[in-house]
Protein backbone atom coordinates (compact mmCIF):
# COMPACT_ATOMS: atom_id res chain seq x y z
CA UNK A 1 0.00 0.00 0.00
CA UNK A 2 1.48 3.40 -1.32
CA UNK A 3 1.02 6.35 0.69
CA UNK A 4 0.46 9.12 -2.02
CA UNK A 5 -1.43 12.02 -2.08
CA UNK A 6 -3.53 13.22 -5.27
CA UNK A 7 -4.78 16.63 -6.28
CA UNK A 8 -3.48 19.98 -5.20
CA UNK A 9 -2.33 19.92 -1.64
CA UNK A 10 -1.81 23.84 0.26
CA UNK A 11 -0.38 24.98 3.25
CA UNK A 12 -1.77 27.84 3.52
CA UNK A 13 -1.68 29.13 7.27
CA UNK A 14 -4.55 32.32 6.66
CA UNK A 15 -7.77 30.10 5.71
CA UNK A 16 -9.74 32.85 4.16
CA UNK A 17 -6.75 33.18 1.33
CA UNK A 18 -7.36 29.44 1.05
CA UNK A 19 -11.12 29.74 0.18
CA UNK A 20 -10.70 33.13 -1.99
CA UNK A 21 -8.02 30.82 -4.00
CA UNK A 22 -10.31 28.38 -4.06
CA UNK A 23 -13.60 30.38 -5.12
CA UNK A 24 -10.50 32.24 -8.08
CA UNK A 25 -9.86 28.51 -9.58
CA UNK A 26 -13.51 27.00 -10.17
CA UNK A 27 -13.44 29.64 -13.17
CA UNK A 28 -16.93 30.41 -13.32
CA UNK A 29 -16.58 34.01 -11.17
CA UNK A 30 -15.17 37.09 -11.70
CA UNK A 31 -13.37 39.96 -9.32
CA UNK A 32 -15.32 43.22 -8.09
CA UNK A 33 -14.90 45.23 -12.27
CA UNK A 34 -15.60 48.33 -10.23
CA UNK A 35 -17.50 51.20 -10.85
CA UNK A 36 -18.98 51.90 -14.75
CA UNK A 37 -17.68 55.42 -14.69
CA UNK A 38 -13.33 55.57 -15.09
CA UNK A 39 -12.93 58.97 -13.33
CA UNK A 40 -13.40 59.55 -9.75
CA UNK A 41 -14.07 62.98 -10.59
CA UNK A 42 -17.18 62.79 -12.54
CA UNK A 43 -19.80 61.07 -10.26
CA UNK A 44 -21.57 57.73 -11.79
CA UNK A 45 -25.55 58.12 -12.75
CA UNK A 46 -27.73 56.67 -10.29
CA UNK A 47 -31.52 55.42 -10.87
CA UNK A 48 -34.00 55.24 -8.55
CA UNK A 49 -34.92 51.54 -9.49
CA UNK A 50 -36.86 50.92 -6.43
CA UNK A 51 -39.99 49.43 -6.43
CA UNK A 52 -43.37 51.16 -4.74
CA UNK A 53 -45.79 48.75 -3.30
CA UNK A 54 -48.95 49.23 -1.60
CA UNK A 55 -50.74 46.02 0.67
CA UNK A 56 -53.70 47.63 1.42
CA UNK A 57 -56.78 45.57 3.21
CA UNK A 58 -59.57 47.15 2.38
CA UNK A 59 -62.96 46.35 4.78
CA UNK A 60 -65.64 46.96 2.61
CA UNK A 61 -64.42 48.53 -0.42
CA UNK A 62 -67.69 49.50 -1.68
CA UNK A 63 -68.96 50.76 2.23
CA UNK A 64 -70.46 54.27 2.32
CA UNK A 65 -69.45 56.33 5.17
CA UNK A 66 -71.86 58.74 6.77
CA UNK A 67 -70.22 61.68 8.81
CA UNK A 68 -71.83 63.68 11.77
CA UNK A 69 -71.99 66.85 9.40
CA UNK A 70 -74.26 64.92 6.78
CA UNK A 71 -71.22 64.17 4.31
CA UNK A 72 -70.68 61.04 2.52
CA UNK A 73 -67.46 59.11 1.76
CA UNK A 74 -66.91 55.97 0.13
CA UNK A 75 -64.02 53.92 1.22
CA UNK A 76 -63.91 53.20 -2.39
CA UNK A 77 -63.22 56.96 -3.49
CA UNK A 78 -60.26 56.87 -0.51
CA UNK A 79 -58.58 54.07 -1.88
CA UNK A 80 -58.42 55.64 -5.27
CA UNK A 81 -57.28 59.09 -4.09
CA UNK A 82 -54.39 56.75 -1.95
CA UNK A 83 -53.40 55.17 -4.63
CA UNK A 84 -53.32 57.62 -7.61
CA UNK A 85 -52.10 60.68 -5.46
CA UNK A 86 -49.02 58.26 -4.26
CA UNK A 87 -48.44 56.39 -8.24
CA UNK A 88 -47.55 53.18 -6.54
CA UNK A 89 -45.61 50.24 -8.90
CA UNK A 90 -47.87 47.37 -7.48
CA UNK A 91 -50.36 47.32 -5.59
CA UNK A 92 -52.01 44.07 -3.42
CA UNK A 93 -56.03 44.37 -1.85
CA UNK A 94 -57.54 41.95 -0.15
CA UNK A 95 -61.34 41.83 0.09
CA UNK A 96 -63.68 39.72 0.49
CA UNK A 97 -67.25 41.27 0.03
CA UNK A 98 -66.45 42.11 -3.88
CA UNK A 99 -68.15 39.41 -6.49
CA UNK A 100 -68.51 39.27 -9.71
CA UNK A 101 -70.57 41.90 -10.23
CA UNK A 102 -67.86 44.89 -9.73
CA UNK A 103 -65.91 45.04 -12.69
CA UNK A 104 -61.92 45.83 -12.50
CA UNK A 105 -62.01 49.37 -13.93
CA UNK A 106 -64.50 50.44 -11.09
CA UNK A 107 -62.15 49.75 -8.83
CA UNK A 108 -59.22 51.17 -10.47
CA UNK A 109 -60.61 53.14 -13.51
CA UNK A 110 -57.15 54.13 -15.36
CA UNK A 111 -53.26 52.89 -14.81
CA UNK A 112 -53.09 49.93 -13.60
CA UNK A 113 -54.22 45.70 -14.50
CA UNK A 114 -56.22 44.29 -12.19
Amino acid sequence: MSNHRYGLQFNIANSNLHLLLCILLAGDIATNPGPACSSTSHSCPVQNTALRCLSFHARSLKSVNKHEDGSTTSNLSMFQDLVYSENFDIITVTETWLNDTISNKEILPCGYNI
